[in-house]
């Protein structure tokens, strides 16, 4: 091999290396900000005197507005390119954080909370495009880790959000803090992007790698037939991520109140269950590689099936643990999965399918969690929280249905 092929080879690797480092940064902020805002809730409802009621359908603007983004996320990205959109998110979340102590009445809390969910929206659809194509230019499962990032910024926001709590810092000094460490990462984004650009690789590579390209090169879909065929993928979303909401919002009142344990002791479910998600989301493209995204969803899904089974069939606290630690095993690799599989679709361009596969995802995690509260007023939460059991049992269906079907 020539020395300058050797050099163009080592250069492009590099390129895809700091690019691959780039989109780290992006899911790390908006993990490290959103839990950061998160946990600091409490206080919130304290300093403008909200109830939980009324807090609820605040954080149902949110949601809307999570909602609403996503819808128009697709024409965004095509016009922007995912990187500067997800930049431009990112910036924005970051400048709007610290305004949130400052507000002032319940009144305009409204209208922040709504621009608050459409940036997160926007940001989540944009990263996770983004996150598509550095798959395809390196050519192996990487979405695991970069949704390992996520869950372990998550943990670090949250866990500063407790440190500030305990130091009393009020809430203006530590959204400050937040929003200044978040645009102090962004700017290495920034000038990793700019430095190291995707453009500077061969023909051969930047074929693989950007999307602009691949939409020339591939039949354009209207948003109808686009639907159609990432649909399996974006229902495997719905299916896990609601799931996931589930479990998140409502084990430790499943451990305190059907379980017997204490309040202090009811937070071991979700911990377990959160702690799990992150290891099996470290491990995740590795054995995703190992053994293919067909038989990884097969795998995941069966764990996450058993794991809620030990959980609600069980009345011994550590196996109702085991159960969710299992199911978090088992539910962290399967959305990377669909993200990748929808991002990977031939014909439909990356921030069209990714963004179908969010909203469908999201929705999960919007509607199930209050549904399941208000039937479990009227039924056991033992009997309800059988609902995310049946949502595995319809992934496992739709993969073994269409994921193989379709050679996946």
């Amino acid at each position: 091999m020539k020395k300058s092929d050797v050099f163009r080879k080592e250069n492009q690797q590099k390129i895809l290396n700091f690019n691959r480092l780039a989109v780290v940064v992006l899911f790390f902020v908006s993990g490290f900000m959103y839990a950061s805002i998160l946990a600091r809730l409490p206080e919130m409802q304290r300093i403008y005197s909200v109830t939980n009621g009324q807090l609820g359908a605040i954080l149902l603007c949110s949601s809307f507005g999570a909602l609403t983004a996503m819808l128009g996320a697709s024409r965004l990205i095509q016009r922007f390119s995912s990187a500067n959109l997800a930049t431009l998110s990112a910036v924005i979340f970051c400048l709007v954080i610290p305004l949130m102590p400052f507000v002032p009445s319940i009144t305009a809390l409204i209208p922040l909370f709504f621009a608050l969910g459409a940036t997160v929206g926007l940001l989540d659809v944009a990263m996770n495009a983004e996150a598509v194509r550095i798959e395809q230019a390196f050519d192996k499962p990487l979405m695991s880790s970069f949704h390992a990032v996520y869950s372990m910024s998550g943990a670090a926001g949250a866990g500063l959000s407790v440190l500030a709590a305990e130091l009393d810092l009020k809430l203006a000094v530590h959204f400050f803090i937040v929003s200044a460490l978040s645009l102090l990462v962004l700017v290495v984004f920034v000038f990793l992007r700019s430095k190291y650009p995707l453009s500077k690789m061969d023909d051969k590579v930047s074929k693989q790698a950007m999307n602009d390209i691949k939409s020339v090169k591939e039949v354009k879909m209207n948003r109808l037939v686009a639907l159609k065929v990432v649909f399996p993928f974006a229902l495997i979303a719905f299916c896990s991520m609601g799931s996931e909401s589930a479990l998140s919002n409502w084990s430790a009142i499943y451990m305190n109140k059907i379980v017997g344990t204490t309040e202090a002791k009811s937070t071991w479910g979700f911990a377990i269950f959160a702690t799990a998600m992150t290891i099996g989301r470290l491990l995740g493209d590795y054995s995703t590689k190992r053994f293919g995204q067909r038989k990884q969803l097969i795998f995941s899904g069966l764990l996450a099936l058993l794991g809620l089974a030990i959980a609600l069939f069980s009345t011994m606290i550590p196996f109702v643990l085991l159960g969710f630690f299992t199911t978090g095993l088992g539910l962290a690799t399967i959305v990377p999965i669909a993200f990748s599989l929808a991002g990977n679709t031939e014909g439909v361009a990356e921030g069209v399918a990714v963004s179908m596969v969010s909203l469908f995802g999201y929705a999960s995690f919007f509607i199930l969690p209050p549904t399941l509260g208000y039937l479990s007023d009227a039924y056991s939460l033992k009997i309800v929280l059988i609902v995310p059991l049946g949502l595995m049992a319809l992934l496992l269906f739709l993969v073994q249905k269409w994921v193989s079907k379709n050679n996946i």
